[in-house]
């Protein structure tokens, strides 16, 4: 779940549509509680935990889950009530927009293009929250840290002052990153690899959410 969370930040960002992360699933129920979603994105590892939550909060008919990867064991009571849309089904459908330029290399142009065609003729506002990440630190209470359009735009150009300056990043570059895409630093490093248009990878500790208390 890291290309997709890249992609899902970029549609909803366009439209001006706030998105949740959460850095364990820990923290799922309390977030389902205090903050209920129109649609939630999930690895099909965590699909039989989430959908159990949702039955017994007796919410099953007011949530849509968006599944990355193909589960491996059977789903949870409630699957009949909720309504489960597979992600490549999505980028199926997103890849009607449009044929991308023969000329464009990387993902990197499929992003800017459908960004570009979602945002024509909008605003917006650079103060604007469009992510926020929950977390739990040692005290136990649930926060949340928000991001602004301004702040990860900022967070880019400071990565990128950190980078080498012989010479420009490309295509032939690559962004190693240790840190979660939940967290605003993991975020950044892989906006800024994005910006530049250079590969980018991750390390298993990358991961968006962590499983401490899950499925």
């Amino acid at each position: 779940l890291r290309s997709e969370v890249i992609v899902a930040d970029l549609a909803l960002a366009s439209y001006a549509i706030p998105s949740f992360t959460l850095t364990s699933m820990s923290l799922l129920s309390a977030v389902l509680e205090s903050h209920p979603p129109s649609a939630i994105i999930t690895e099909a590892e965590f699909l039989p935990h989430l959908l159990e939550l949702i039955y017994d909060s007796n919410e099953s008919s007011h949530h849509t889950v968006i599944v990355v990867r193909e589960p491996t064991g059977k789903y949870a009571q409630g699957m009949n009530q909720t309504r489960i849309i597979k992600f490549s089904e999505l980028e199926r459908q997103g890849s009607e927009i449009g044929p991308v330029s023969p000329t464009s290399t990387g993902m990197l142009h499929v992003y800017k293009r459908v960004l570009a065609k979602a945002l024509t003729g909008r605003h917006i506002d650079p103060l604007q929250v469009f992510p926020v990440s929950f977390y739990q630190p040692a005290s136990g209470e649930v926060r949340g840290a928000q991001f602004t359009h301004e702040s990860i735009t900022a967070g880019v150009t400071a990565i990128r002052t950190l980078m080498p300056t012989s010479g420009p990043l490309s295509s032939l570059d690559t962004i190693v990153s240790a840190h979660a895409l939940s967290s605003s630093y993991g975020r950044v490093v892989a906006y800024t690899a994005l910006f530049e248009g250079a590969n980018f990878a991750t390390l298993p500790s990358s991961k968006l959410v962590g499983t401490e208390g899950g499925a």
